[in-house]
């Protein structure tokens, strides 16, 4: 069933480079991708604002770009006055179709409702699927998947046939504007008092679904600080908010891309735990951090279990806890210095970058470079060499040959990680992963990296175990040596083991003929 997969999206493939004026598209540099999401008050602007970080960035390297979507809310229409607008086709087919008669390369789809096998329509159009998920929210098969949840590396994802799979903080995809309110930003009194007034911002998401903005107002005038707090929500809730007092002076602000200006000498933010959590930490803002809907629950657990933010839980009954409040109220009362240096660590976790990345990714499916690279392992690899070990073939020919159990593997590979004797390693070819090397450093009398190898399964049988084993090696060879051999260990009965290693140069060691394993060496 893979490998029938993997042929069809090769002949896929085949035909998008085929095609005349795309084929000439590339040549040039010239690609085309689609992007489809919706924005609106009931399902709030999340998807629309880190689909514009992507958007802004293919646009600078010189993509055409065009978007497909119900957009409802006047600041999304803003930002996408000047992108090319398709109808929002809702069924596999029929974005499958749009795409093709815009010329689109690749697909990008950042949706929880759109269900249906969109990978399939889009490959047998010549198309590649991008697509953007949060932990299960929004998962389907895809040439890319995107999830750019921090928590997600730390979850087993189950194999889907997905080609390419990007999950963790370093995706988070961040609009180039947030990125300058970073470099720029300017952190004002650590120490609030009722002598020097704290530039507070509320922003709980882009729509404020269950209008929770007016009761955190209310908590800030509770505070009994003197504050300027600039209040980010729809117009159409402001005659429904609590006024300015003596000692707080509320400014209100329309929800905008302009808006992010706001935070550059911000002291502190209220925030929902949806895309604009992370923009927050990637500035570096002190935010107190509230869970609005269900989805936001992995994302709020994860920074608030850090210490990254002050989490007041969950929103309840469409109100805030009486224990959030007075949380809120506590903290905005006392030194905010500890806050400052819980946001200086979470710039650590969201570098910005994550746009980029996944636009570089596009580029790379669209115009392979035919060759091998090799990284250290990352946690968000976790899954994926789990799949890899745990296949039936693979388990037969090691020497451990049980079944592993997720926590207990990933325990493992966050250990590996950190070992200076273990060099844990992926290798990929055009960026799609094919293959793990594992070297481990064995002291006397062996003195060596022993190394060993597992292919994608789906990949057995293609001849990849050369070029692995290669790549890997050059790698090692740029490595602190700490020992100038490479040995391996296998089975006896794993004759095609035998034949890899003795091809590559390993030479058999001598021994009684009584161990159960061949061992086989080779100088770095």
């Amino acid at each position: 069933m893979a490998r029938r997969r993997q042929r069809t999206r090769q002949a896929s493939r085949n035909r998008r480079y085929q095609r005349g004026s795309r084929t000439e598209d590339l040549d040039r540099g010239i690609m085309h991708v689609l992007v489809r999401c919706d924005a609106s008050k009931e399902g709030g602007v999340g998807h629309l604002i880190r689909s514009m970080s992507l958007i802004d960035e293919a646009i600078s390297r010189g993509w055409d770009v065009s978007f497909s979507g119900d957009v409802t809310v006047p600041f999304g229409r803003d930002m996408l006055k000047s992108i090319r607008r398709v109808p929002a086709e809702v069924t596999p087919d029929g974005l499958a179709e749009a795409a093709t008669k815009i010329g689109a390369d690749v697909v990008h789809v950042d949706h929880y409702g759109l269900i249906g096998d969109y990978r399939a329509s889009l490959n047998d159009a010549g198309i590649l699927l991008s697509s953007m998920e949060d932990t299960e929210y929004g998962r389907r098969a895809a040439d890319l998947v995107v999830d750019p949840s921090p928590s997600a590396a730390a979850s087993y994802r189950p194999d889907d046939g997905s080609d390419r799979i990007l999950r963790g903080a370093s995706f988070v995809p961040l609009r180039q504007s947030v990125r300058r309110v970073a470099a720029s930003r300017h952190v004002g009194g650590d120490q609030p008092d009722h002598s020097a007034s704290v530039r507070i911002v509320v922003m709980l998401g882009g729509t404020d679904a269950l209008n929770a903005t007016a009761e955190i107002m209310r908590v800030v005038i509770e505070s009994g600080l003197s504050a300027v707090c600039s209040v980010i929500v729809d117009r159409a809730r402001w005659s429904s908010l609590p006024s300015s007092t003596h000692d707080v002076k509320f400014v209100l602000h329309e929800p905008s891309a302009a808006a992010i200006e706001l935070f550059h000498s911000a002291d502190f933010a209220v925030s929902a735990a949806g895309t604009s959590l992370w923009e927050l930490l990637c500035m570096g803002v002190p935010t107190a951090l509230i869970q609005l809907v269900d989805n936001q629950r992995d994302n709020y657990q994860f920074v608030a279990s850090r210490g990254l933010v002050v989490g007041l839980g969950p929103i309840t009954d469409v109100s805030v806890t009486e224990e959030a409040r007075g949380r809120l109220v506590r903290t905005l009362g006392t030194d905010l210095r500890p806050r400052v240096e819980a946001a200086q660590r979470g710039q650590l976790l969201v570098d910005g970058l994550g746009s980029e990345r996944i636009v570089s990714a596009w580029e790379s499916m669209l115009q392979p470079k035919a060759c091998y690279d090799v990284r250290d392992v990352s946690e968000g690899d976790a899954s994926l060499l789990f799949d890899w070990r745990n296949d039936a073939m693979v388990r037969a020919a090691s020497r451990e040959t049980r079944p592993l159990e997720w926590t207990s593997h990933h325990s493992w590979v966050l250990r590996a990680m950190e070992d200076p004797d273990r060099h844990l390693l992926l290798v990929t070819k055009n960026d799609s992963p094919v293959a793990t090397v594992r070297f481990d450093l064995a002291g006397p009398p062996i003195d060596a990296w022993e190394v060993s190898i597992v292919v994608a399964p789906s990949l057995r049988g293609q001849g990849l175990g050369s070029d692995v084993l290669a790549a890997a090696e050059e790698y090692l060879r740029h490595l602190p040596h700490r020992t100038t051999a490479i040995y391996a260990a296998m089975r006896r009965e794993n004759h095609a083991s035998a034949s890899l290693f003795r091809a590559a140069g390993y030479e058999a060691q001598e021994n009684d003929g009584t161990s159960p394993l061949l061992s086989m060496r080779k100088l770095i």
